[in-house]
């Protein structure tokens, strides 16, 4: 197995006022399954190492869920578990998975579905996401309050993407708002010096019937330049490692400013229009940032 020396663990900036939503949806998620969802969209890619493994012809059971192999030699990934609708309505999901080591999982639900397929991608990510929700929670005495620590820490869950990197101009660019730079000028980098792994299984949800909107929280990870060539799991199980080990400084990613947003469908190959540069000249999409529009006026 070929190895991946990380020099420094991960990278986050700050001072991004500018947050992600993904509540105003134009169209419905598709309810029926579809054995073939993992290819509908190049945003499921990270998930590609499962395709072997899932030759589901209708939704899968929870049997067939806790029977799915990780990639990685990590955490014992937790079961997943089918709740009732009482069950479902009684039971608050981080205290479950912290106390039971089971992950309420609703039937027959894309959302759920893909936070099942997120921990067997992520397990080490995953733990720490939960164990950051169960220290905040315990300093609160057990409410149910929201942290900007809780915050940020479901926006990476629900709304996150690891943007593995080697070239700091690209990151840069992606704090300046520089949409161009990033996408059009640079778009021979991406693949080579840097890639998106996401790891918000809300966006993989929405990535069935991706719009012009859909944005991500991105939590940039420098790597190796031999990083960009191992195989796919390898990639995974790095980032997993360095990112889950970061989470153990209790200051690492304290509010949502620390990931800044980045234009999902901008992302070369993610949606066909994007061949043309015209593409990026929708300002209510690729926005600047807002001192540069305050500046310009």
């Amino acid at each position: 197995m070929a190895s991946l020396i990380i020099r420094r663990a991960v990278q986050y900036t700050t001072n991004q006022p500018q947050t992600v939503c993904l509540s105003t949806v134009p169209h419905a998620m598709i309810a029926a399954f579809d054995p073939g969802f993992l290819a509908r969209s190049p945003i499921l890619s990270t998930l590609s190492w499962l395709a072997p493994q899932l030759d589901w012809q209708d939704w899968p059971s929870q049997h067939q869920l806790d029977t799915l192999n990780s990639p990685h030699d990590g955490p014992v990934i937790p079961r997943f578990r089918y709740p009732t609708d009482n069950e479902a309505e009684a039971t608050y999901y981080e205290w479950t998975v912290y106390q039971h080591r089971t992950v309420p999982t609703r039937r027959e639900n894309w959302h759920d579905l893909f936070n099942a397929l997120c921990w067997l991608t992520f397990p080490r990510i995953k733990h720490a996401l939960n164990l950051r929700h169960i220290d905040e929670l315990k300093q609160q005495n057990g409410l149910h309050q929201r942290t900007r620590k809780r915050d940020a820490a479901t926006l990476l869950d629900e709304s996150g993407i690891l943007l593995a990197y080697t070239d700091t101009q690209l990151i840069d660019a992606l704090n300046q708002h520089h949409w161009n730079k990033l996408f059009v000028s640079n778009r021979q980098a991406w693949g080579k010096q840097i890639q998106p792994f996401v790891i918000g299984h809300a966006l993989l949800e929405r990535a069935h019937q991706p719009f012009i909107g859909m944005t991500a929280k991105v939590l940039p990870v420098r790597v190796e330049a031999d990083f960009f060539s191992l195989p796919h799991t390898i990639q995974l199980a790095q980032l997993d490692k360095i990112v889950s080990v970061a989470f153990a400084d209790t200051a690492f990613l304290s509010t949502p400013r620390e990931m800044p947003p980045l234009p999902l469908l901008g992302i070369p190959g993610w949606h066909p229009d994007n061949l043309n540069p015209m593409f990026y000249q929708n300002l209510d999409y690729f926005r600047p940032k807002r001192d540069q529009t305050a500046a310009e006026k």
